[in-house]
């Protein structure tokens, strides 16, 4: 369980533990009451539940402890993600879609080298590949959206 410690007015984390070696010449129980804890203005802190958000352009961070109704509450603040970090993420999702179909290209190779003919490549697998590597070119790079990448023939 998280506590908070109310310090001149203001909540900062805090943990049982910390209370015990705060207070070593005093015997406390194995799990503390809430009256216990608030003679030591120490009180429980409940974690907000996260809220739907973005998470390609936003990511979240803990936000100020809040006095809500009588209980301490950890909130959530959105912040938008740095765009080197949005590009390093669309750039890694961009080289595992073109893994994920070499074996396309590694197929046609295969072919080629046992029938000796010239290698051929679809052109709607060959433009969707070219799409995945341009995709950084793109004109809200980095900030995309799911119909902004191609379509995977």
């Amino acid at each position: 369980m998280k506590y908070i410690k109310l310090i001149d007015g203001s909540p900062s984390g805090y943990s049982y533990n910390q209370l015990k070696k705060d207070n070593p010449n005093t015997s406390f129980p194995q799990t503390p009451t809430e009256e216990l804890l608030a003679s030591y203005d120490v009180y429980p802190l409940t974690i907000e539940g996260e809220p739907e958000y973005s998470k390609k352009n936003k990511k979240l961070v803990k936000g100020s402890v809040v006095n809500t109704n009588g209980s301490w509450v950890q909130k959530w603040v959105e912040e938008d993600r740095n765009a080197g970090d949005v590009a390093y993420q669309v750039r890694k999702t961009r080289d595992q879609l073109l893994s994920s179909t070499d074996y396309v290209v590694l197929k046609a190779v295969e072919d080629s080298y046992v029938s000796g003919l010239p290698v051929e490549i679809s052109n709607v697998w060959l433009n969707y590949r070219q799409a995945l590597r341009d995709i950084t070119e793109h004109v809200k790079f980095p900030y995309l959206d799911d119909n902004d990448w191609p379509n995977k023939p």
